[in-house]
Protein backbone atom coordinates (compact mmCIF):
# COMPACT_ATOMS: atom_id res chain seq x y z
CA UNK A 1 0.00 0.00 0.00
CA UNK A 2 3.30 2.34 -0.01
CA UNK A 3 3.39 3.48 3.20
CA UNK A 4 5.46 6.06 3.97
CA UNK A 5 8.45 5.33 6.23
CA UNK A 6 8.11 1.17 6.28
CA UNK A 7 11.72 0.54 4.73
CA UNK A 8 11.39 -2.81 3.25
CA UNK A 9 14.71 -4.06 3.61
CA UNK A 10 14.98 -2.98 8.03
CA UNK A 11 11.09 -3.43 8.17
CA UNK A 12 9.05 -5.16 6.02
CA UNK A 13 11.55 -8.29 4.99
CA UNK A 14 12.37 -9.03 8.62
CA UNK A 15 8.80 -9.09 9.58
CA UNK A 16 7.48 -11.80 6.81
CA UNK A 17 10.45 -13.49 7.30
CA UNK A 18 10.13 -13.85 11.02
CA UNK A 19 6.03 -14.87 10.39
CA UNK A 20 4.72 -11.78 12.06
CA UNK A 21 3.38 -10.01 8.40
CA UNK A 22 1.74 -12.69 6.12
CA UNK A 23 -0.83 -10.04 4.76
CA UNK A 24 -1.27 -6.77 4.65
CA UNK A 25 -3.75 -6.58 7.98
CA UNK A 26 -0.95 -8.01 9.87
CA UNK A 27 0.68 -4.68 9.51
CA UNK A 28 -2.32 -2.70 11.14
CA UNK A 29 -1.88 -5.38 14.23
CA UNK A 30 1.89 -3.94 14.50
CA UNK A 31 2.97 -2.98 18.27
CA UNK A 32 6.02 -0.39 18.23
CA UNK A 33 7.69 -3.31 20.27
CA UNK A 34 7.60 -5.23 16.92
CA UNK A 35 9.36 -2.90 15.04
CA UNK A 36 11.92 -1.81 16.94
CA UNK A 37 13.46 -5.37 17.93
CA UNK A 38 15.00 -5.89 14.85
CA UNK A 39 18.51 -4.63 14.18
CA UNK A 40 18.60 -1.10 12.76
CA UNK A 41 15.68 0.09 13.58
CA UNK A 42 15.22 3.03 15.76
CA UNK A 43 12.62 4.34 18.39
CA UNK A 44 12.06 7.44 15.69
CA UNK A 45 11.91 5.52 12.60
CA UNK A 46 9.39 2.58 14.15
CA UNK A 47 7.44 5.36 15.44
CA UNK A 48 7.33 7.48 11.95
CA UNK A 49 6.17 4.33 9.95
CA UNK A 50 3.47 3.30 12.28
CA UNK A 51 2.41 6.75 12.71
CA UNK A 52 1.93 7.26 8.91
CA UNK A 53 0.47 3.81 8.81
CA UNK A 54 -2.49 4.90 11.02
CA UNK A 55 -3.24 8.34 9.73
CA UNK A 56 -4.42 6.84 6.76
CA UNK A 57 -8.28 5.92 7.46
CA UNK A 58 -9.68 6.09 3.88
CA UNK A 59 -8.63 5.20 0.60
CA UNK A 60 -9.92 5.39 -3.24
CA UNK A 61 -11.15 2.15 -4.08
CA UNK A 62 -8.48 2.38 -6.78
CA UNK A 63 -5.83 2.98 -4.43
CA UNK A 64 -7.15 0.12 -2.09
CA UNK A 65 -7.09 -2.30 -4.94
CA UNK A 66 -3.83 -1.55 -6.20
CA UNK A 67 -2.31 -2.31 -3.48
CA UNK A 68 -2.72 -5.72 -3.65
CA UNK A 69 -0.28 -6.13 -5.92
CA UNK A 70 -2.99 -7.67 -9.04
CA UNK A 71 -1.05 -8.64 -11.90
CA UNK A 72 -0.95 -6.10 -14.28
CA UNK A 73 -3.41 -3.44 -11.87
CA UNK A 74 -1.89 -0.11 -11.69
CA UNK A 75 -3.70 2.19 -9.79
CA UNK A 76 -4.47 4.74 -12.85
CA UNK A 77 -5.74 0.73 -14.92
CA UNK A 78 -7.85 0.68 -11.85
CA UNK A 79 -9.11 3.87 -11.78
CA UNK A 80 -10.55 3.74 -15.32
CA UNK A 81 -13.27 0.79 -13.96
CA UNK A 82 -13.90 2.90 -11.34
CA UNK A 83 -14.62 6.06 -13.44
CA UNK A 84 -16.82 3.88 -15.68
CA UNK A 85 -19.06 3.24 -12.99
CA UNK A 86 -17.66 0.23 -11.38
CA UNK A 87 -17.55 2.61 -7.64
CA UNK A 88 -17.57 -0.14 -4.83
CA UNK A 89 -15.45 -3.46 -4.73
CA UNK A 90 -19.19 -5.27 -4.93
CA UNK A 91 -20.08 -3.57 -8.42
CA UNK A 92 -16.24 -4.62 -9.57
CA UNK A 93 -16.81 -8.61 -8.21
CA UNK A 94 -20.04 -8.72 -9.63
CA UNK A 95 -19.43 -7.76 -13.13
CA UNK A 96 -18.45 -10.25 -16.06
CA UNK A 97 -15.16 -9.77 -18.08
CA UNK A 98 -17.26 -8.53 -20.64
CA UNK A 99 -18.81 -6.49 -19.35
CA UNK A 100 -15.46 -4.54 -18.29
CA UNK A 101 -13.90 -5.34 -21.10
CA UNK A 102 -16.07 -2.44 -22.11
CA UNK A 103 -14.94 -0.16 -20.27
CA UNK A 104 -12.43 2.60 -22.08
CA UNK A 105 -8.63 1.83 -22.34
CA UNK A 106 -9.69 -1.78 -20.54
CA UNK A 107 -9.53 -4.94 -22.65
CA UNK A 108 -10.21 -8.26 -21.87
CA UNK A 109 -7.23 -9.56 -20.67
CA UNK A 110 -7.10 -6.68 -18.29
CA UNK A 111 -10.77 -7.47 -17.14
CA UNK A 112 -9.66 -11.15 -16.27
CA UNK A 113 -6.70 -10.19 -14.29
CA UNK A 114 -8.62 -7.78 -12.13
CA UNK A 115 -11.53 -10.19 -11.83
CA UNK A 116 -8.97 -13.04 -11.40
CA UNK A 117 -7.11 -11.04 -8.59
CA UNK A 118 -9.93 -9.63 -7.05
CA UNK A 119 -11.57 -13.32 -6.72
CA UNK A 120 -7.49 -14.49 -5.17
CA UNK A 121 -7.37 -11.50 -3.10
CA UNK A 122 -10.93 -11.21 -1.21
CA UNK A 123 -10.42 -12.76 1.40
CA UNK A 124 -7.32 -10.56 2.57
CA UNK A 125 -9.16 -7.78 1.42
CA UNK A 126 -12.22 -8.64 3.77
CA UNK A 127 -9.72 -9.21 6.28
CA UNK A 128 -8.37 -5.71 6.16
CA UNK A 129 -11.59 -3.92 5.68
CA UNK A 130 -12.90 -5.92 9.13
CA UNK A 131 -10.31 -4.60 11.00
CA UNK A 132 -12.26 -1.01 10.60
CA UNK A 133 -8.70 0.51 10.63
CA UNK A 134 -9.36 2.11 6.74
CA UNK A 135 -12.36 2.12 4.74
CA UNK A 136 -12.58 2.51 1.14
CA UNK A 137 -13.73 6.05 0.67
CA UNK A 138 -16.60 6.29 -1.26
CA UNK A 139 -16.91 8.15 -4.50
CA UNK A 140 -19.28 11.33 -4.42
CA UNK A 141 -21.38 12.38 -7.81
CA UNK A 142 -20.66 15.83 -8.94
CA UNK A 143 -24.37 16.13 -9.46
CA UNK A 144 -23.89 14.83 -12.95
CA UNK A 145 -25.25 12.05 -14.33
CA UNK A 146 -22.37 9.85 -16.01
CA UNK A 147 -21.94 9.89 -19.49
CA UNK A 148 -22.95 6.19 -21.28
CA UNK A 149 -21.80 5.87 -24.53
CA UNK A 150 -23.34 3.63 -26.64
CA UNK A 151 -24.93 3.69 -30.23
CA UNK A 152 -28.10 4.09 -28.10
CA UNK A 153 -27.71 6.63 -26.07
CA UNK A 154 -26.62 8.82 -29.07
CA UNK A 155 -29.48 7.94 -31.23
CA UNK A 156 -31.83 9.03 -28.04
CA UNK A 157 -29.48 12.13 -27.47
CA UNK A 158 -30.64 13.48 -31.07
CA UNK A 159 -34.17 13.41 -29.83
CA UNK A 160 -33.34 15.47 -26.44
Amino acid sequence: MNVKNFSEKLMLKPLFDSGKVQTIADLYTLSFHDLTKFDNVKETSAKKALNNLFAVKEIPLERFIAGFNIENMGERMVKKVVDAGYDSLDKILHSSVHELSKVVGFAEISADNLLDGLEEMYLEMEQLLNLKKITIKEKIMSGKSPRIDSPLSRVFSKFA
